[in-house]
């Protein structure tokens, strides 16, 4: 049941970060909602988890919007696991917590997209692409955080949030 659910949230969230949420970009950046719920799932179930649902959640994208598959894989599985090492550490019954989380395994996630993109031959300017792209990605991440843990809160049973 929890992997019908978990599909589900994955389902949902790519189709609202592809349609809606292109409307809604703030600075020209929209929240990486995948991101948010690997994140979450790590921050609650583990770094295990974290990274496995993150790789899936992460694939699903690459596969849908045609990107470099396994790019984001990597990256959301790098933030899943990496919540869930945070996790173990702070109280995880705090908005404030887990937005801290969820923007900084976003930092790194999309620093680490930015090295594979080197990597791949892509040359971007790293200042202007920190500036105007990973910062405010970074801190969109974390503002929308706070708004859906209060619905994560709610809507999923305890017994699926706690590891």
């Amino acid at each position: 049941m929890q992997t019908f659910i978990l599909l589900l949230l994955i389902g949902f969230s790519l189709l609202l970060q592809t349609t809606v949420l292109t409307y809604l970009r703030v600075a020209g950046v929209r929240p990486d909602l995948l991101l948010i719920l690997a994140a979450f799932i790590g921050f609650w179930r583990g770094p295990r988890e974290g990274g496995l649902w993150g790789a899936v959640a992460g694939l699903i994208c690459d596969l849908v919007t045609g990107g470099f598959v396994g790019l984001n894989a990597l990256t959301k599985l790098l933030a899943g696991y990496l919540a869930g090492q945070a996790g173990a550490f702070f109280y995880r019954e705090s908005s404030l917590t887990c937005a801290l989380v969820t923007g900084s395994v976003t930092l790194v996630a999309e620093l680490v997209t930015y090295l594979l993109l080197l990597f791949l031959g892509i040359r971007l300017p790293f200042k202007s692409t920190f500036v105007y792209l990973i910062l405010p990605v970074t801190a969109y991440n974390a503002i929308a955080a706070v708004v859906l843990f209060h619905l994560w809160q709610r809507l999923l049973p305890r017994r699926f949030k706690v590891r």
